[in-house]
């Protein structure tokens, strides 16, 4: 048999033939054709963390030129049409680049990426009752994340506060 190497993508066609000799006539040559691919790559940049309610356009390129599709496997907390990305809840966001093939190019290998949807919150802070020097007063505070939260006083000379207590 003989070695082919390949130069370029496409379809290369191969003719093997036989010349006449000794008691034979020369055959008839054989024409096959096939295709000759190339692999290739995806580039998706890792997207910045995502405030809840806020949607995100994904860049992604294969080194073939071809087109990128992009896919949710987390929908509950994001979704994906064409290249944009839709926040559903806060969490982690997970996005896979795909490029399937075609015109003599190999599928590329995914690539995912994952990345943080953050939700916003607010506190809620009543306004205390004035105050007379040497009492104490109870703050109420909620924050609508639920998560801990911390006073500071940014007039010490005046008041400190301790847990949820004014002195």
């Amino acid at each position: 048999g003989a070695t082919m190497t390949p130069q370029a993508t496409g379809t290369c066609t191969i003719t093997a033939s036989q010349a006449a000799g000794g008691n034979f006539l020369a055959a008839a040559g054989v024409a096959r054709s096939f295709a000759i691919n190339s692999t290739q790559t995806i580039t998706f940049n890792q997207p910045a963390v995502l405030t809840l309610g806020n949607n995100v356009d994904l860049t992604a390129t294969a080194s073939s030129g071809l087109a990128v599709s992009y896919t949710s496997s987390t929908t509950d907390v994001c979704t994906v049409s064409g290249n944009t990305v839709t926040s559903q809840s806060a969490g982690t966001c997970t996005i896979t680049a795909s490029q399937a093939g075609g015109g003599n190019f190999l599928a590329a290998a995914d690539v995912p990426r994952a990345f943080a949807i953050n939700s916003t919150q607010t506190i809620t802070f009543h306004q205390p009752a004035e105050l007379t020097l040497g009492n104490n007063v109870d703050l109420t505070a909620t924050s609508s994340s639920g998560l801990a939260f911390g006073d500071t006083s940014s007039t010490t000379d005046v008041r400190t506060v301790t847990a949820t207590t004014v002195t």
